[in-house]
């Protein structure tokens, strides 16, 4: 038995459905969904970011740079967080979901890359790669 693969399309319409869906479920209802696809990609655990728009104006954003979860539940847990636990604004309420985009971002697993010099910084792709940056024991993105 093969296990689906979903396209590039299939997956921007698919991930924002299910951060949309794990919003609505919880804000009105405090359930939390389940995985409803079984594509191979929700089970590979990889990084996730979910914003969330309310016209152009941001309204929530939260992620996770290295899970210990799959795909499908990181995604399911950064969109309830980006919906109710971001510090920047109040949790979401029921009277806004329809209003509401959601943007969903997923990482690929992190390389690390050594600077040294200018010259190293050319390996570093604006607008595509996003940094990580770690030294001295602390992290920021």
């Amino acid at each position: 038995m093969t296990e689906k693969t979903a396209t590039p399309e299939d997956l921007t319409r698919l991930l924002p459905a299910l951060a949309r869906q794990a919003v609505e479920s919880y804000v009105r209802e405090e359930k939390t969904v389940k995985v409803g696809s079984e594509d191979a990609i929700f089970k590979r655990n990889l990084g996730v970011f979910v914003t969330i728009k309310k016209g152009s104006s941001l309204r929530g954003c939260i992620g996770y740079t290295e899970p210990p979860w799959p795909l499908g539940i990181t995604l399911i847990r950064a969109a309830i967080a980006s919906a109710t636990e971001d510090p920047r604004f109040p949790s979401i309420s029921p009277r806004e979901l329809d209003d509401l985009v959601y943007e969903v971002t997923i990482l690929t697993e992190p390389r690390e890359i050594h600077i040294n010099d200018d010259k190293d910084l050319g390996n570093i792709r604006l607008g595509r790669d996003g940094l990580m940056i770690d030294s001295y024991g602390r992290r920021g993105l």
